[in-house]
């Protein structure tokens, strides 16, 4: 049997916390999105800027991060270094009102071991934007 004195001796060494102060957390959670993001790009200039035009122009209304990875990729967006990059895309997006969260559901990627995710809806500010884009677009087009 291990006395309390014998125990504080084997757990002395583990140097993480139980119970982590929330904005701490949040701060931590943010500085690896930004991260992420900023290797992405250093990798494949212009990959956040491009990755973000996928999530605009997704054609479903409601989807899932992984749903958007695959018809990003599908497009031929280059993967990034990690995955983990598509964190800072989806809460870019989430902060500007394009898309809204509206539950969870269980991820379907191998990689990612069915772990629960988060499901995306679009908002109607997203239509005003691909509205938007389809006209400049057009104007491009026309004007060449």
């Amino acid at each position: 049997m291990v006395d309390g004195e014998q125990q504080q001796l084997l757990f002395n060494d583990l140097h993480y916390p139980v119970k982590q102060d929330k904005p701490e957390a949040i701060k931590l959670r943010e500085q690896g999105m930004r991260a992420a993001l900023d290797h992405a790009e250093d990798v494949n200039a212009g990959w956040k800027e491009a990755a973000y035009m996928f999530v605009l122009t997704f054609p479903a209304t409601e989807f899932k991060n992984e749903d958007v990875r695959v018809y990003a990729y599908n497009n031929g967006l280059p993967h990034p270094p990690d995955e983990r990059s598509w964190g800072g895309v989806i809460r870019r997006a989430m902060h500007a009102g394009i898309i809204e969260k509206i539950g969870m559901t269980t991820a379907e990627a191998p990689g990612v071991h069915a772990h629960p995710i988060t499901k995306w809806r679009k908002t109607g500010k997203t239509e005003l934007i691909n509205t938007c884009l389809k006209e400049v677009v057009e104007n491009v087009s026309t004007s060449n």
